[in-house]
């Protein structure tokens, strides 16, 4: 997909964190929807990223 921009797998509540960039909340949606459908996914939570500070 590539809305996709990295993977990351992690220990803990989550196996994965997946990055994903859209031009819109709309096609956000939609590429939510679609992993939500993927063989194996059984539950997703979503964030969004709202800045990113330089040190």
């Amino acid at each position: 997909m590539s809305e996709v921009r990295a993977v990351h797998s992690t220990n803990g509540r989550w196996d994965l964190i997946v990055e994903i960039g859209t031009n819109s909340l709309e096609a956000l949606d939609g590429v939510l929807s679609h992993i939500r459908r993927l063989d194996g996914v059984s539950t997703s939570e979503t964030n969004l990223l709202l800045a990113t500070r330089a040190r």
